[in-house]
């Protein structure tokens, strides 16, 4: 199965700690787009590079992830199995639970994968949208889930997050050392959490959520007769003049996206970066039908 993909760098300005206003962010730049091939069921749903090597991971496939070489222009996915320990529970409620797990007969997958990063050391971390949760697979030795502390999952909701089924953690980001997570929550709201891991537990330092964000928002001038819509913004595909929407896809915290699994790749990054553009990129993901 070949998949899509495309890659931008997201041209940033730094992030000072004041009360001032930040400069405005730079557009994003289109670097170049690849075909994927060697992924079981393409739906590839994360990007990371680790050291020199470019993992990936699919949100129907629970027991593998994918190394990606890159030497050639239609990049190649090796196979990498992991055995995944049963999942912690996250103190999500019964309800998105059952859907959860109906929703794994149709889509074939039960953890939907939905993030991958990396620390300094190499070791990787994948979130599981289904149950909220990270799966850390080390350089060495058997992969395992973090034990978060359920405060998180309790903050996250009560500040509007976590809610609806299919609308959890879709993206994360881990500091070099190790020790501290920023979880992005998509749409139905958005927003950004952040643990850290002062033992074996993994807590909040403070305040779990960073932000928590609803709305709406304007889109970007280069469409014609640009107006305020839902945050779950479109993706499109933009010349000089103008922009045409391509498909409906969450607005996110990324510098990564990708079209539909097919042999040529088309589509564009949208061209007004979210707020939170500083944070370590994660990748977009088409909606789901469930």
């Amino acid at each position: 199965m070949r998949t899509g993909i495309v890659l931008a760098i997201l041209m940033v300005s730094a992030l000072v700690a004041t009360d001032t206003v930040a400069a405005p962010v730079a557009e994003l730049k289109l670097v170049s787009e690849h075909a994927v091939d060697g992924m079981r069921g393409g739906n590839l749903s994360g990007l990371a590079l680790c050291g020199k090597d470019l993992w990936t991971v699919s949100d129907r496939d629970d027991e593998q992830i994918y190394r990606l070489d890159i030497s050639a222009p239609v990049w190649q996915a090796e196979t990498v199995k992991i055995e995944v320990p049963p999942v912690p529970e996250s103190g999500l409620p019964w309800g998105l639970r059952s859907r959860t797990t109906a929703a794994s007969f149709i889509r074939g997958g039960d953890l939907d994968f939905e993030g991958i990063s990396c620390d300094a050391a190499g070791n990787r971390y994948i979130v599981s949208e289904a149950h909220a949760a990270v799966l850390q697979v080390p350089v060495d030795g058997a992969p395992q889930w973090l034990q978060i502390a359920p405060r998180m999952v309790r903050e996250a909701r009560a500040s509007g997050m976590l809610l609806h089924f299919n609308a959890l953690f879709e993206g994360l980001a881990v500091n070099p050392e190790g020790n501290q997570i920023w979880l992005a929550a998509e749409r139905e709201r958005r927003g950004l959490i952040s643990i850290k891991r002062p033992h074996s537990l993994w807590g909040c330092d403070g305040a779990c959520v960073l932000l928590s964000e609803a709305g709406q928002e304007v889109q970007p001038a280069q469409f014609n007769n640009a107006k305020a819509v839902s945050r779950i913004l479109p993706t499109w595909r933009c010349s000089r003049a103008s922009c045409s929407p391509l498909s409906v896809m969450p607005s996110r915290f990324v510098g990564v996206t990708r079209s539909r699994p097919r042999s040529s790749c088309a589509g564009r990054l949208p061209t007004k970066p979210s707020s939170l553009s500083g944070v370590t990129p994660s990748p977009m993901a088409w909606p789901k039908p469930w």
